[in-house]
């Protein structure tokens, strides 16, 4: 992303405006990368454009597939997702793609199909959900250590509530990967160029809650602060 957390989407554009000008037949033309919401519309209107300029009229779907890889991890998550995320607006690409992953949900896999916005949006909520869970676990250890607490009887404690889970709560030096990281930018920007949109005071430019939890949008970085904390 750009120092705003704004998406670079001009190779994204040129593929499809790409797609437009080779296309000469039916194609479903599926975004696998990170992208931010709305994305689906942009690589739409790019495709239509080349095809207005070559005078045809040549049928075509667009379909979201974000992926959900962890670092070190990526080819066994591949072959054995928790689920598949699918977002399509139309019969025939839901049909095309269910298909195409039909070895994967015969071994129990789900596939998971809703609205296109939907399915991006996903991945942004996936990446920002695991940040939001790496921060707040290294905020409470730094706490433990004001109060007198162990962190690692804290992490067990919550951890073994079904609700919270045992993954992604271990103290660390709290570094997001490089996904996660972009994730949170990215999601920064789109709530914050959205609410501006709508003119709704739902975020503040400074910083905003995410259930509890500040996204500070000076350096992207999810916190919780400890001081309100401690005072409250």
């Amino acid at each position: 992303p750009d120092e705003d957390g704004s998406a670079d989407l001009k190779y994204v554009t040129q593929v499809a405006r790409d797609c437009g000008k080779y296309m000469d037949d039916y194609t479903l033309v599926v975004t696998k990368s990170t992208v931010p919401v709305g994305t689906s519309i942009k690589v739409k209107n790019a495709i239509q454009e080349e095809l207005a300029k070559r005078n045809v009229n040549i049928e075509f779907d667009v379909a979201s597939n974000p992926e959900f890889l962890k670092e070190g991890a990526a080819i066994d998550d591949f072959l054995k997702p928790d689920r598949i995320v699918v977002g399509i607006e139309s019969a025939r690409a839901e049909e095309l793609l269910s298909n195409l992953y039909k070895p994967f949900t015969l071994n129990g896999h789900p596939i998971i199909f809703m609205d296109i916005v939907s399915a991006e949006m996903t991945k942004y909520a996936a990446n920002s959900m695991l940040a939001t869970k790496i921060s707040f676990i290294n905020d409470i250890a730094n706490l433990c250590e004001i109060v007198g607490a162990d962190i690692n009887y804290v992490r067990k404690g919550i951890g073994s509530d079904g609700r919270i889970g045992n993954k992604f709560i271990y103290p660390g030096i709290g570094l997001l990967t490089k996904t996660q990281n972009i994730g949170v930018k990215i999601l920064g920007n789109i709530i914050y160029s959205y609410s501006r949109q709508s003119g709704k005071e739902v975020v503040a430019r400074s910083k905003y809650q995410v259930l509890g939890v500040n996204l500070n949008l000076s350096d992207y970085t999810v916190k919780m602060d400890i001081k309100q904390i401690a005072e409250s």
